[in-house]
């Protein structure tokens, strides 16, 4: 890397950190996260570090989602959105934490979002990751667009486990694409995608463009696909790469479905059947 880029990319980095961070404080003040005490996954998230798949204790009247079968009070969400909030869980056992974070979630979920999507437009090419004038005002305002233009300032601001886990997909794809588009990085935009399916599980019928993106990618003078030994020959190029990408994802479903067996005997149910 030459001295100039290496001098853009520290000020593309600042530039998006900068407007992250403002994007995060501005998220903040101005929303009320009215259901952050929905605190479901956090729940479960703690009730797993203490070695249960559900609670044993009737839970809160006002977390009347919880499903109860057997001696347990389960919860519909899927393990991702649970496993997403064990770093929560931990630091409330350590009693660094009293209460569900959810407005502080909630907002740094909208910061890192903005970020990616600062960082994305690189993939449109120099007329749009422009940092000069009125193209560098362009691309803030389409950073921002996603979370200040959209259903996520209002939904998300709520701050109820359910928004959050929403927060999570969408920031879970956005990072996705960045390292795919942008730095590409299969096991790292795999591990991005498993966080935003993990959390909102019909976001798999996405994976295929993922893929496709990466296969894209590797296989720009490929030979035509109307060659069978041709498509032979770019799947067996391309499995190392998907590999890498379907690992972490692969090994979330699994968990995944003998967590939704062990709780209803059933690995597609997750508490509406």
């Amino acid at each position: 890397m030459m001295a100039h880029e290496r001098r853009d990319t520290v000020r593309q980095f600042r530039i998006a950190a900068g407007l992250s961070l403002l994007a995060a404080v501005a998220f903040y003040f101005s929303t009320n996260a009215t259901l952050r005490d929905l605190d479901y996954t956090s729940q479960i998230a703690s009730a797993l570090l203490r070695g249960h798949l559900g609670l044993r204790e009737k839970p809160p009247d006002w977390l009347n989602e919880m499903i109860p079968h057997q001696d347990r009070y389960y919860s519909a969400f899927p393990l991702g959105a649970v496993l997403s909030m064990v770093p929560i869980a931990l630091l409330q056992k350590t009693g660094v934490l009293h209460n569900f974070p959810g407005h502080a979630l909630a907002a740094l979920i909208a910061g890192c979002c903005v970020y990616f999507f600062f960082q994305l437009a690189k993939a449109f090419g120099a007329d749009y990751s422009s940092l000069e004038g009125s193209r560098l005002v362009r691309r803030i305002l389409l950073a921002l667009f996603p979370i200040f233009g959209t259903w996520t300032w209002c939904n998300l601001g709520f701050g109820g486990a359910w928004q959050i886990a929403l927060g999570l997909a969408l920031l879970g794809e956005t990072a996705a694409l960045y390292f795919t588009l942008v730095r590409p990085s299969p096991f790292i935009a795999g591990a991005f995608f498993a966080l935003a399916f993990g959390n909102r599980t019909e976001l798999l019928i996405t994976l295929p463009v993922y893929l496709y993106f990466f296969w894209r990618r590797s296989n720009r003078s490929a030979v035509s696909w109307s060659r069978i030994r041709g498509i032979k020959r770019e799947l067996w190029e391309n499995g190392p790469m998907a590999i890498r990408f379907l690992s972490v994802p692969a090994t979330l479903a699994l968990l995944t479905a003998a967590y939704n067996f062990a709780r209803f005997h059933s690995i597609f149910d997750f508490g509406y059947f």
